[in-house]
């Protein structure tokens, strides 16, 4: 994976210092990331003895290379997914309304918020030289959103894919745009990624057992590869080293706080404290998605100029925010139903769930854009 994903980010930084190498075209295979890390952690938890050696090759394969979660994640882990493909495993209907929920939700996310939005998010980062910070702004804003909604729409359809073949994949997403500081966003975005650095990098490499100074020296370096992870530029080896900074200086001011509950439990609207921390770490979490957004570094610094001194007073076009009433749709039923495992699991009446799926079923057909539709902006990783 090293080879074929950073060599040419090697020969770049060479190339940076005056070398002349071409270069090198590489046919990846698909799900290349996905594949590596579930065979690191397998190799592992037996090396640990938490799981004995899987004799048996093809519950084994099917494990490794199981289609809903190969492109995208989640990334299973062996002590809990591959005991589901040694079993037998029966059709069963229990299964078929949480598969449809998912999916269904998860190709709203997709078809609905995601590829419109994406719209406007790619010609606000064309345009960065010319749009007002307004317009700027609510460019990375929707492309937070953008991402959101995309990547864990992939998620939520191959948990329902997965669930027709009776395997209960991780949630890989529980709401982390209520997140209070950047250490429980990261908790609550790409779950699974979080656990496999916890527990196969963090862990072995000694975590707080280090001391303070060692401690934050992990943490920097665990965020530097989830950068590296994500791609090989130096945008993200930036964005990942930024995301550390977010999480250090956090945890010396003593705010890095393991909640394990969702904010304000018997509250209707958020407390203003609450929203007050959550809107904090929101925009820290997008300011830092310019880096990922943007194709260079200079482009990267180009849109962050253009958003803090381009002060004209001239309104966003309207095509940037036609869509946004869909983004605080998501957001309203996330906190609406931020205790439940599921946002569109809203009543003990099957008939009432019923009628919402095929709602939203029916808000999918009639608001997607064939010329909107984007392949999932996590392929690429």
């Amino acid at each position: 994976m090293v080879i074929l994903k950073y060599t040419n980010f090697g020969i770049d930084i060479i190339n940076g210092m005056g070398a002349r190498f071409d270069n090198l075209k590489f046919l990846v295979p698909v799900g290349l990331s996905f594949y590596t890390f579930s065979t690191i952690g397998y190799v592992t938890d037996v090396y640990r003895k938490k799981i004995e050696p899987e004799k048996d090759i093809f519950s084994f394969s099917a494990y490794i290379s199981f289609f809903p979660h190969l492109l995208a994640g989640p990334i299973p882990a062996a002590t809990k997914h591959l005991r589901q493909f040694t079993y037998p495993r029966i059709f069963s209907v229990s299964n078929v309304e949480p598969a449809i929920r998912k999916i269904i939700w998860g190709l709203f996310k997709k078809m609905v918020i995601a590829d419109n939005i994406s719209i406007s998010v790619d010609y606000c980062f064309a345009r960065a030289d010319s749009l007002n910070s307004l317009s700027l702004y609510l460019g990375i804003v929707l492309f937070s959103f953008q991402i959101y909604a995309d990547f864990s729409a992939y998620s939520d359809i191959a948990r329902g894919v997965a669930k027709f073949f009776s395997i209960d994949l991780f949630q890989n997403f529980k709401s982390p745009f209520f997140s209070r500081n950047p250490g429980e966003f990261w908790r609550r975005w790409h779950i699974s990624l979080t656990r496999w650095l916890t527990d196969y990098l963090y862990k072995p490499m000694g975590g707080r057992s280090l001391g303070y100074g060692g401690f934050i020296v992990v943490i920097l370096f665990i965020f530097l590869f989830s950068g590296l992870w994500h791609g090989s530029s130096i945008n993200f080896v930036l964005w990942g080293l930024l995301n550390g900074i977010y999480y250090v200086v956090y945890l010396l001011f003593k705010q890095i706080k393991h909640y394990d509950e969702p904010p304000d439990k018997n509250r209707w609207l958020p407390s203003f404290a609450t929203l007050g921390k959550v809107m904090l770490t929101f925009h820290l979490i997008t300011f830092s998605r310019i880096l990922f957004k943007a194709e260079s570094l200079g482009k990267a610094k180009l849109y962050w100029n253009s958003m803090i001194n381009n002060h004209s007073l001239n309104w966003p076009p309207s095509f940037l925010y036609a869509h946004i009433h869909w983004c605080l749709l998501l957001v309203l039923m996330e906190w609406m139903q931020r205790f439940r495992q599921h946002p569109l699991d809203v009543s003990n009446n099957k008939w009432i769930r019923y009628f919402l799926y095929a709602i939203i079923f029916l808000i999918v057909i009639l608001y997607h854009k064939k010329l909107s539709l984007q392949e999932y902006y996590y392929f690429r990783f």
